[in-house]
């Protein structure tokens, strides 16, 4: 067995162990506040688990039914059968299908509730998660461009070949 010497310089080591680990918490936890207070923390999409398929048949009804808000068809975040902007779901989504921010949650205190964008995410492996952060404008122009420059490329591989 063991010696008590031996056990006592285990038992050291592993505090040392924990001391630094504690310390690179701490760290971590400074850098996280740090995040939080400029804002670099904000959520643009979020991934939920249901426990059956009837939640998730009942969440999306909730949040895909029609309303009518000042004769206005609004119909889950589609107002006229187009997506509607954040600033306007914010003024027509129902209170009770809104994000409401626990006290001391964000380093900002609004006080109002956020308008949700509710869908079905895709299956697991359909999802570019590289590419989750890109915004819809970024994603358009990427599109756009993509498609530009193919489109330049095969005009100039058609003038090749004319000319040849």
């Amino acid at each position: 067995g063991e010696t008590a010497a031996q056990k006592k310089t285990k038992e050291d080591k592993l505090r040392v162990k924990v001391l630094k680990a504690e310390e690179k918490l701490a760290k971590i936890d400074v850098a996280i506040q740090s995040y939080a207070e400029d804002g670099s923390l904000d959520a643009v999409c979020a991934f939920v688990l249901f426990n059956s398929p009837e939640s998730q048949q009942d969440c999306l009804r909730d949040y895909t039914t029609t309303r009518w808000v000042s004769c206005v068809p609004v119909r889950g975040t589609t107002v006229f059968g187009y997506e509607a902007p954040l600033w306007l779901l914010n003024m027509v989504q129902a209170p009770a299908l809104r994000f409401e921010p626990i006290k001391g949650m964000l380093p900002r205190e609004t006080g109002k509730s956020f308008a949700l964008r509710v869908a079905k995410a895709p299956e697991p492996t359909n999802v570019l998660w590289e590419n989750l952060e890109v915004g819809r404008v970024a994603g358009f122009l990427r599109r756009n461009l993509s498609s530009f420059l193919t489109f330049i490329i095969i005009l100039i591989s058609f003038s090749v070949i004319v000319v040849a």
